[in-house]
Formats: structure tokens, sequence, C-alpha cells
């Protein structure tokens, strides 16, 4: 995850391959250069839209739009959405995303744009997101630590007070996806909701995050990928060895290897950083609906735990989170 620090652009045949040549996003200074995860996640919502055969005809509400790659990316392929929703906690994302819009001569009534606390504000402005078909996300894990951290990065949380106990899933640093998945429901009840996660907390965890909230969620794609070597894992293995001997330990889910054969603790993980070696861990795109109306794909077995039986590694790219 690395922010850009000045303006830059990138292919956005790098991420979703109809694009046409030469179409291309700029990435405003201070917003997230497009990097894995926004390949893991493209792939993730193709899939998606191509296994909703009434994808066409519904609103698609992106939290966190960003640079608005991912608007372009599906609003310019073979199934694009009736309606295209970009929100961002941050003012600079919505107008580089509006700009985008604008430059591919998306018609006015067919895009929308806000500035939003996850759907807070977006639908105190809409006064109503029951049109919505699917919500997707791709929005920080940063545990409740200060010492979880990237170089040159800022990350602001956004601190709505709702009622709702997240300590559970804080320190996973799930506590943002969590009260996205708690909004949607009372919110957006019929939305299909796709989030794009890393599988640090285990994918038994993600599984329980969503089960918490009534979804049933399934992992439409997930890969391996490199853990970026300028994130400081110290505050994941120091939360290991706090919560060794409580009632719920926490361990979280690395690779020694690109493969997934060698899986390795955060301590053990980040000892082997701390020496020059390379980590790994996985990437899951999962899509849920609320637990009466799920009946969603997924890429391989889930079992009593949630453990994937397959993942696609990949090893070559140079931007990593």
């Amino acid at each position: 995850m690395t922010q850009a620090n000045t303006k830059i652009s990138i292919p956005l045949s790098g991420f979703y391959k109809h694009a046409l040549p030469g179409l291309e996003v700029i990435i405003s200074k201070g917003l997230w250069i497009p990097d894995v995860w926004t390949k893991v996640f493209a792939e993730g919502l193709q899939r998606v839209a191509k296994s909703d055969p009434n994808f066409s005809s519904k609103t698609v509400l992106e939290v966190g739009v960003g640079s608005g790659i991912n608007m372009a990316g599906l609003q310019t392929g073979d199934i694009p959405a009736a309606k295209y929703i970009g929100t961002d906690y941050v003012q600079l994302a919505v107008d580089t995303a509006r700009a985008l819009a604008k430059k591919l001569s998306m018609p006015a009534s067919n895009v929308e744009f806000y500035q939003s606390d996850l759907l807070l504000d977006v639908e105190a402005e809409r006064h109503s997101l029951e049109d919505v078909g699917h919500i997707v996300a791709c929005i920080p894990q940063i545990p409740s630590t200060p010492d979880f951290s990237h170089e040159g990065d800022t990350i602001t949380k956004p601190s709505q007070d709702d009622g709702e106990d997240y300590s559970r899933w804080e320190k996973y640093g799930l506590d943002l996806n969590a009260r996205l998945l708690k909004q949607a429901g009372e919110s957006a009840p019929e939305a299909q909701v796709t989030l794009n996660l890393a599988g640090r907390p285990t994918l038994g965890i993600l599984q329980e995050m969503f089960k918490h909230f009534n979804y049933e969620a399934s992992a439409i794609y997930s890969e391996i990928v490199p853990q970026d070597p300028g994130t400081s894992l110290a505050s994941l293995a120091k939360i290991e060895r706090d919560t060794k001997f409580s009632d719920e330990p926490v361990e979280f889910e690395f690779f020694a290897d690109p493969h997934g054969e060698h899986k390795i603790n955060a301590r053990e993980a980040h000892d082997a950083m701390l020496g020059g070696k390379k980590v790994y861990h996985s990437l899951h795109v999962m899509t849920a609906k609320l637990s009466e109306s799920f009946n969603g794909p997924s890429n391989g077995p889930i079992g009593p735990l949630g453990a994937l039986t397959s993942y696609r590694p990949i090893v070559d790219y140079t931007l990593v989170r």
C-alpha cells in the first residue's frame, strides 16, 4: 500500500485486460497507487459481475472509490452496471474519480459521487440505498495499535459510535469492514457485499465476521501475494504474544513461500522480514449476502474452520501491500 507523492498515470489495461490501449487512470498526489491488491480485487469484481445475470440492471456502490480505477474497469467492460456510485472518506479521491468518469464520457445520470464515512453520508444525501444491488469495497485493515504502519502512509479512520462492540474485529484490523457490514445489512439488505480482504487474520476469522452480521460469505477469488516489505509486522507479533495465554489467543497467518505450503505466524513472519526474507499472505475477494438469500460462488471449498483448499500464487508484482 503506497501513496503517490506526485501525480502519476497508470494504464487501466494493467488491471482490466479488456481496457483499450492508452486508457490511463490518473492517480493524484496522496491517493493510493493501484497495486497487487487492486489486481486481485479487479479479478474478483469481474467474476462477481459475470456470476450475476442481472448485474447490468443493478446499481453498484463502491466504498473507497480512490482513483476510480474499478469504476473505469467495470463500466467499460462487457457487463457495465446500470449505475455506479463512488464514495470515499477523502474528498480528493471523490474529485479524482469524478474527473475520470467525465474523461470517459460517462452519462451524469449513470454515476454519482459522495464524500462519505462508509455508508453514513451517502445514505443521508440520497435518503435511501434500497436501489443498490452491489456494495464493493477494499478499505484499510489496520489493527488498533500504533506500530502497524507503512513508511510514509497516513490513514485516518472514521470513528462513529453506533452502539456495536467492534473490539473483537479491531485487533485483526477488521473494524472498518465490520462497520460496513453492519451498515450494509441495515441500509441495503438486498445488496450483495463484496470485500477485498487480507487473509492474515485467517479465512476462518473473516468468515466469523460475516456470520456475526448475518452474512454468509464465499471466497470468489484468492491469491497469495508478497507481504509489503515497507510494512512493520511488529504489532501483529505483539498481539500474538499478548494473547497467547488468554481465553482467545490470536495467531495470524502468513507463508514462508509463494505457494502457501509453509504456514507461519506473525512472530515468525516479523523475524523473517527483519532477517531480509520475503514472506507472503493470502488475499480473498469475499462476496456475501444476508443469510436468507445467499447462494454464492466460490473458487474452492471452505471447511469447518474456513480453510480454503487452493490458492493461485503470484510472485512477480513489485508494488505490494
